[in-house]
């Protein structure tokens, strides 16, 4: 396969991205000699950009028309959404589950990451039982 004939989707260019410059130049390689979904096989393998990390969670939730971007490490939780009425409705349902949260400000907005606008991130306090409101 010749460079010019080298078509590379949306799938790969993704991984292509956000490869460094010698595993890009790898990569290119690869793709015009096995092909590039291939190529991008290979590449996945051989990284731990990709790998997910087993202490972090994350799981982006339609609530009605908006969005919940809800990311956990650790004892931190960061709550990214397009609605604050949906954020403040899932931080009563934490407090009524039975955890304390404690705003972090060390925590900062990603705009790469984070692309709601809505933005908070807590520390967790467990607690034995849930808490009653009245």
């Amino acid at each position: 396969m010749q460079l010019n004939e080298l078509v590379i989707k949306a799938d790969e260019y993704d991984l292509f991205h956000i490869l460094s410059g010698p595993e890009k130049l790898e990569f290119v390689i690869n793709a015009l000699e096995i092909g590039p979904e291939e190529s991008m096989f290979k590449q996945i393998s051989k990284s731990n950009i990709l790998r997910p990390d087993p202490l972090f969670q994350q799981e982006d939730l339609q609530i009605g028309v908006h969005r919940l971007l809800i990311s956990a490490y650790d004892d931190i939780i960061v709550l990214n959404s397009d609605s604050l009425k949906v954020m403040r409705s899932f931080i009563r349902k934490i407090f009524r589950d039975g955890h304390l949260l404690v705003h972090n400000t060390d925590v900062t907005k990603d705009r790469d990451i984070d692309i709601y606008r809505y933005f908070k991130a807590f520390n967790v306090i467990k607690l034995d039982m849930p808490i009653c409101e009245n």
